[in-house]
Parts: C-alpha cells; sequence; structure tokens
C-alpha cells in the first residue's frame, strides 16, 4: 500500500501515524521522515534494508525507492517534508544518504506532544520539531541507496504525474514527455518502479485522496473524481487494494477536526 506524497497540490509538510500498515514500493520528490512509536517495521531503500524498533528514526531522500513491511502490531509516524521547507538543513544534505538514528529522551518528549500528537500551535513549533530530528540525524548511521536506480528518470516520471495524477495519464504520452520510445520507456518503468504505470499512478491519486479524506468535508464522489478516478467504484476498488478498507472507514478513523 502507498501513503501521502507532497505535490503541487499541497503544503510543505504532512504527517499522519500508522497502525499495522505495510507500503509496496514507491518514492517521492521529496524528504520522507519514519519514527516507529511502537513495535518494530522492516523498512527497504533500494536494495538495503534495516529492522527500526520503538523510537527509531529514518530519513528517506528524494526519488528513493522504498517499502515498508512486516509491521504487524506496530504503530509509527511518517511525515513528507518539502526541501524548501528547512533549506539550510536540505541543501546541506547528502541526497545518497539515509541515516538511522534515535533522540534523547527529553527530545522524544518535546516531539510526541508537537508532532507526533498534532498539538502544535504555529509553524515555529513545528519547524522546531525538525530541527530537533535534523542535528540527530547528522550523527545517524547511513543506510547505504543502491546505485541501480536511474533518478532522472525516475525524477522526470515522478515530477510529470505529481502534477498530472489526476488527468488521464497513458504510457505513450509519458514517453513521449520524458523523451523515451515507448516499449523502452515501459521495461524501464518496470524495472526502476518495481508496477506498472496504471498502478503506480493510482497509487499516488490514494496518496492524494487520503488527505482529502482526512482534511476536507468532501464527499467520496467528489473526492473520487477530483483525484483523477473516473467513477466512484473504481476509486473504492482501487482503495480497498491498496488500504484494505473503504474510503469511508479510512475518514472515520483519520478525519482532523
Amino acid at each position: 500500500m502507498n501513503h501521502q506524497q507532497i505535490n503541487s497540490r499541497s503544503s510543505h509538510y504532512s504527517g499522519i501515524t500508522f497502525r499495522d500498515h505495510s507500503f509496496e514500493t514507491h518514492f517521492h520528490n521529496s524528504y520522507e521522515l519514519i519514527c516507529v512509536l511502537k513495535g518494530s517495521i522492516k523498512v527497504t531503500v533500494n536494495s538495503q534494508s534495516a529492522i527500526l524498533r520503538e523510537k527509531d528514526f529514518i530519513l528517506i531522500p528524494p526519488c528513493m525507492l522504498h517499502s515498508i513491511s512486516e509491521s504487524r502490531d506496530a504503530i509509527f509516524f511518517i511525515a513528507i517534508i518539502t526541501a524548501d521547507y528547512i533549506p539550510d538543513f536540505f541543501a546541506a544534505h547528502k541526497k545518497n544518504e539515509t541515516p538511522i538514528f534515535s533522540v534523547d529522551e527529553i527530545s522524544f518528549d518535546y516531539l510526541k506532544k508537537y508532532l507526533f500528537e498534532k498539538k502544535y500551535h504555529s509553524d515555529y513549533q513545528l519547524k522546531a520539531c525538525f530541527y530537533i530530528i535534523l542535528s540527530f540525524a547528522e550523527q545517524g548511521k547511513c543506510l547505504l541507496a543502491s546505485n541501480s536506480i536511474n533518478y532522472d528518470f525516475v525524477f522526470a516520471v515522478n515530477s510529470y504525474i505529481a502534477d498530472h495524477f489526476t488527468e488521464p495519464i497513458r504510457r505513450a504520452q509519458l514517453a513521449e514527455v520524458t523523451g523515451y520510445e515507448e516499449h523502452y520507456f515501459s521495461s524501464l518503468f518496470q524495472k526502476n518502479f518495481g508496477s506498472n504505470l496504471c498502478q503506480y499512478v493510482n497509487s499516488q491519486r490514494i496518496s492524494y485522496a487520503l488527505k482529502l479524506l482526512s482534511e476536507t468535508d468532501s464527499t467520496v464522489s467528489q473526492i473520487a473524481l477530483e483525484c483523477g478516478f473516473s467513477s466512484v467504484k473504481e476509486f473504492n476498488n482501487a482503495f480497498m487494494l491498496q488500504m484494505n478498507e473503504t474510503p469511508s472507514q479510512y475518514r472515520k478513523k483519520h478525519r482532523v477536526g
């Protein structure tokens, strides 16, 4: 299952807590921060895997293929952060490094209150949380990423999909936009993404739907169309396949306000 991503339709930061979830291989144009709040999860970044336990963090750079598995009985927080949200850190951070780290107890209690439980009152408090996290990330050990990924291809494809996933996207169209012959594009896509184009585009649509379901009063029918699905039935089927629950069930659990 895939989860929300930051794209042209959202803000600089988005965070949500998951319970007993696994996520198939995906990536973002933004940074992804994961913190395990209970239990343990297996995180794979390209070909490298690590087990994260309670109070462990990992910071995944943009365009790194990653997945989460073996998360039974686990609760974990995921934040998606654009590079321009805290530019002084991200400008210096090496994009091929994926640090795994922990924070001290005082810092963790602050993060629990103002980040994980979403009790912050201003953008300054939220940024303070990330400065705390990033100060420890600089000292973390790095999970080295594989060099087998074509990052230029991945970034070009993801950038286009992020801007156009609410519209019909066809393989021939995307191949032309990114400058590849269609059959070669299809092979390259499968190699770098581990899925076909339709599956991946739907995963991005579901990612956007999660945000709308939790933060707006739009009906499920309205959200289905806004996210680029041709019908509510198609939306419900894709949502159930990725999230193992209906959009209404998800909204009931995660509705904000």
